[in-house]
């Protein structure tokens, strides 16, 4: 065999074993919400991957026999190098791999073959493992072993009151949200914000955006919460609770705090095809028939299974569980001639399904299900959401099951700011935390704020549904989002 056939044979092989590597790493160390690749396409990226570097020894073979495998590998290298990189958070060093084994290629050909080869397993090797992102409390005090309540707590961007997502008022005997099995309807929710940022943070300190200063335009970026501000998970903990979070947007991050509280912390930005041409097929098909990628279309369902499988763990210890599903997807139902209104009620379907199959796989737990904002849907020429303080966008649906309880609707208005409180007095660790329990009734205004571009905007909601001017509050500590972050909420369209 003559050396440019045997640089061949070992660009060939070398590409191969990398994506033999990169399935491997796939199955033995599967991060909790990457997909999984089926068989297929697992002996289709071995082949693959082969024939392609195998491709580019062929071309090199005729620049340097001795160092043609191993410029084919850094070719292969620009497109693998970058993409780990992004996944690990390193966004400025998405270069080295491809200049590293290229360098190498004229000084140790070998040593150039061998690391462009392990390149394979480096998504699994720098990748996070996953486990607490935030702050968690050493103190964990409870001594019951399970007598506190589990709890699961389902946030919901983006579902107005009138979305029905819980059949409100038109539950049917077999319907999973009625109030014959248990749940406890709130018809007149009134959410602290009309975008998710300060919503969230109302939700997990039972405080107004006002007083907890989070979500606030500022010159560094949208505000955090202050230290006062303490999430409810994180008094579970203290509790001792076992808390895990499963998010689904971009905006609730750890750099704004959001992982405070959780023992563990899965988000689907950290999601990806953990195969290089599966992660290549994907970009190209998106961009050419400008349609969502497998990877964006399947994160809820992903999410659900893995909210399911941790639930299903066995534990000594009470468990409280967060899930948090974004906004109904309409986008390109609308972009493909759907109706606005048609599109958005599909969208609620698939949520109403998800949330349905949550609930049914704890029976045993207390059950919250909450919108964390509304939506304009043409109103006074508004879409989305986070524009103004108004019915459209602030009212939502919230329900509560409690196991052994009859539910019912309560149908005077309520704060979903004080949903954290009431989670906190059904494990009995509410006193002296902020906000009140649910089934009180409420004699003040509601305080709403946290417009998305206006850091002035607050008012106080009256049982009349009349909007308060109120003056401006607290102001956390702005964040400037890493460049991972910033990527990602700007490709999922978040704030668009």
């Amino acid at each position: 065999m003559s050396s440019a056939a045997k640089s061949i044979a070992v660009a060939t092989g070398a590409g191969m074993a990398f994506a033999a590597l990169e399935v491997w790493a796939a199955y033995t160390f599967p991060a909790p919400l990457d997909p999984v690749p089926t068989v297929f396409a697992s002996l289709v990226s071995v082949l693959a991957t082969g024939a392609v570097v195998g491709a580019m020894g062929v071309l090199f073979s005729f620049v340097s026999v001795r160092s043609a495998a191993g410029l084919a590998l850094a070719v292969w290298a620009a497109a693998w190098g970058p993409h780990q990189a992004e996944n690990a958070g390193w966004y400025r060093v998405g270069w080295c791999p491809p200049v590293v084994v290229a360098g190498l290629s004229f000084i140790a050909p070998q040593a150039a073959v061998v690391l462009g080869t392990l390149g394979g397993a480096a998504g699994a090797v720098i990748r996070d493992s996953g486990g607490a992102a935030g702050i968690t409390s050493l103190e964990r005090t409870g001594d019951s072993e399970g007598a506190e309540p589990n709890i699961l707590l389902i946030t919901i961007d983006g579902v107005r009151k009138d979305s029905l997502l819980l059949h409100g008022g038109r539950w049917k005997p077999d319907s999973p949200f009625s109030p014959m099995r248990g749940w406890t309807h709130f018809s007149e929710a009134v959410a602290p914000a009309p975008w998710s940022l300060p919503s969230v943070h109302s939700l997990m300190s039972s405080m107004p955006v006002r007083d907890h200063g989070g979500g606030l335009p500022t010159h560094l970026g949208h505000s955090r919460r202050v230290n006062d501000a303490v999430p409810f998970a994180y008094m579970l903990q203290r509790q001792g609770y076992e808390t895990a979070a499963i998010v689904s947007n971009g905006t609730l991050g750890p750099e704004h705090g959001f992982a405070d509280g959780f023992d563990e912390w899965m988000h689907t930005d950290d999601a990806v095809e953990p195969i290089m041409w599966l992660h290549l097929y994907g970009k190209i098909r998106a961009a050419l028939f400008n349609e969502e990628r497998e990877i964006e279309r399947t994160k809820h369902d992903r999410i659900v299974k893995q909210a399911k499988r941790i639930m299903g763990q066995p534990s000594k210890a009470p468990r409280m569980v967060w899930v948090h599903l974004s906004a109904p997807e309409a986008v390109h139902d609308i972009m493909s001639g759907m109706d606005a209104s048609e599109a958005y009620a599909r969208g609620i379907e698939r949520r109403r399904r998800q949330v349905s199959r949550l609930a049914r796989a704890v029976p045993g737990w207390v059950v919250a299900v909450v919108g964390t904002h509304g939506l304009s849907i043409g109103e006074d020429g508004r879409w989305g959401f986070g524009h103004g303080l108004t019915d459209e966008e602030l009212r939502v649906p919230m329900a509560i099951r409690r196991p052994g309880t009859q539910g019912g609707v309560v149908d005077r208005q309520v704060a979903t700011a004080d949903l954290g409180h009431t989670l906190l007095a059904s494990a009995g660790a509410a006193r002296r935390f902020p906000g009140q329990n649910l089934l009180v009734n409420r004699a003040a205004p509601v305080e709403v704020g946290g417009v998305r571009h206006d850091g002035n905007a607050f008012a106080g909601r009256t049982k009349q549904g009349k909007y308060l001017i109120r003056d401006s509050g607290t102001v956390g500590p702005g964040v400037q989002l890493s460049d991972r972050s910033q990527d990602h909420i700007l490709r999922t369209g978040y704030l668009d």
